[in-house]
């Protein structure tokens, strides 16, 4: 794959992953990498639990692989009268001779037990005979009968990536789950990949741009580098949404900024800029922003009221 190629995929999935809920930024990130540069045979497994969202999800993968010269298809289980596993298997084997991303649907309501233990006997003949990534969109309970049911397909899987509503946060109000698990090795590995890719040549759209400093700037946040982080925020990452017009996300970020003044006990200040955000949540009519900004107040007022300390047992969520 060349630089260009490179560069070409990193813009189009940070592109993709950038419209998404913050939390599922990832694993969104983790997926197409798998689609792009994993083997062609391949068992990956989407959890979800809003079919609207995961149809946004769908289209989004098609972009990004079809911008990889990868082409994709669907094959919706509910929209056939598929009996048993053997009839999926040959629709399967007829895809692959055009296709090489096949996302599945409808599988939470058609796979049972017997189903499962039949794909899991004809795993090896599935990957030999239609040699494609197979992405098995699928809800909580139906994976954990794949799990039972398929334990040799399930050792076989690529991957494993959620895409469930319940850890919804704000919008970049706070990292993923996955940023906050890093390591100190891991983070700073990740850092330099940041900085590469936001110095890269040519340099990223705003967009994109925006996406990549919240990350950094979470990441320095989360190994004490506040300074730095609060630098980013204010001088490199809130231009950006100004310069797109895009208020809300202007408004998260200043939230994001009071956050690491509180952390650095700039309290009266933090409270300043989250009274501010809360005319901009109403006249965006953003219920789930305002109700968390409000917290954030309570918050402080609380802290402040205590003379500065941090309460027993607060959470970043608020």
């Amino acid at each position: 794959m060349s630089v260009a190629d490179t560069f070409s995929f990193d813009h189009s999935s940070y592109k993709m992953a950038a419209e998404l809920r913050p939390e599922h930024f990832s694993d969104f990130m983790r997926l197409v990498k798998s689609v792009r540069y994993g083997n062609r045979s391949q068992v990956l497994v989407a959890e979800f639990d809003e079919g609207a969202y995961r149809d946004a999800l769908m289209s989004r993968i098609d972009v990004v692989a079809t911008e990889s010269n990868l082409r994709t298809g669907r094959l919706a289980l509910s929209a056939a009268p598929f009996q048993d596993f053997d009839q999926v298997e040959r629709v399967l084997i007829e895809l692959s001779h055009t296709l090489e991303v096949v996302q599945v649907t409808g599988g939470e309501r058609w796979f049972d037990r017997d189903r499962w233990e039949a794909f899991n006997v004809r795993r090896e003949a599935v990957t030999r005979g239609a040699p494609v990534r197979l992405l098995l969109w699928l809800t909580e309970q139906p994976i954990a009968l794949f799990a039972l049911a398929a334990p040799d397909l399930w050792s076989w899987r690529s991957g494993v990536f959620c895409f469930r509503s319940g850890l919804r946060v704000v919008e970049r109000t706070l990292p993923s789950s996955t940023v906050l698990r890093r390591s100190l090795p891991e983070a700073t590995r990740r850092i330099s990949e940041l900085r590469a890719w936001l110095s890269s040549d040519p340099i990223p759209d705003d967009e994109v741009r925006g996406a990549l400093l919240n990350e950094l700037s979470t990441l320095l946040t989360n190994i004490g580098e506040l300074d730095e982080a609060l630098r980013i925020r204010r001088e490199e990452e809130l231009p950006v949404y100004e310069k797109l017009g895009d208020v809300r996300e202007r408004a998260v970020t200043l939230g994001n900024i009071a956050d690491i003044l509180q952390t650095r006990g700039e309290l009266d200040e933090a409270l300043r800029i989250w009274k501010a955000q809360i005319p901009v949540f109403e006249r965006l009519g953003d219920a789930r922003s305002l109700n968390f900004a409000r917290r954030r107040i309570e918050s402080l007022n609380s802290q402040i009221r205590q003379g500065g300390r941090v309460e027993p047992g607060r959470s970043r969520e608020g």
